[in-house]
């Protein structure tokens, strides 16, 4: 028997380069990995999200990469931890900023687009992140995706537990996951 209430339909928001200069604007540029991205949902997101129960895949960015030479190290041949944590925050900032250009997570967390761009890197923590390396994977052409699965609102911070995975089409795969803390009240304003 076929269930309908199963079934969750998925909208799709195809990513504008002006948005994601935008949120790649705190990287140095030889640090900008993240070259195209769009965001996929479910109309139930924020309510499947809140529910308490992990539901991966409600709300997604999806991402190409290329990282044609190491930031940080000479070339080791393939995508390391270090650039695992860059791309993550990329694709993880890119899907807040659509998010919250979107209203997405609201009403969990209502933050204007503009608000977002200054809150980015002083108020979006990492609090715990784990990855692991099941193939290596070619760093010049790859693909990824961060996934929201629960939002718990606490009273000094959103909490987003999120899961993320990278691959290239020659079967290299790594995935993991974060637990974001998106803090609510700051102790001065930004300006």
């Amino acid at each position: 028997m076929y269930m309908f209430d199963e079934v969750r339909l998925k909208r799709r928001i195809e990513g504008k380069q002006a948005l994601l200069d935008e949120v790649l604007k705190p990287y140095k540029p030889n640090c900008h990995y993240l070259k195209s991205a769009f965001v996929e949902y479910t109309d139930d997101a924020i309510s499947s999200l809140t529910s308490g129960q992990p539901s991966t895949g409600v709300m997604t960015a999806w991402g190409q990469f290329s990282i044609p030479e190491s930031c940080y190290i000479a070339a080791t041949g393939h995508f390391n931890a270090v650039e695992y944590n860059i791309c993550y925050n990329q694709l993880g900032y890119y899907l807040l900023a659509e998010c919250f250009q979107h209203r997405l997570l609201a009403p969990a967390l209502d933050w204007t687009y503009s608000e977002y761009l200054h809150r980015q890197l002083p108020d979006c923590l990492i609090v715990e992140f784990s990855s692991a390396f099941r193939k290596p994977i070619n760093s010049l052409d790859f693909q990824g995706m961060v996934s929201f699965d629960v939002v718990k609102v606490k009273s000094k911070a959103t909490f987003i537990q999120t899961s993320c995975s990278f691959s290239d089409a020659q079967g290299g795969r790594a995935e993991g996951g974060a637990l974001l803390a998106l803090l609510h009240n700051t102790a001065a304003p930004r300006k």
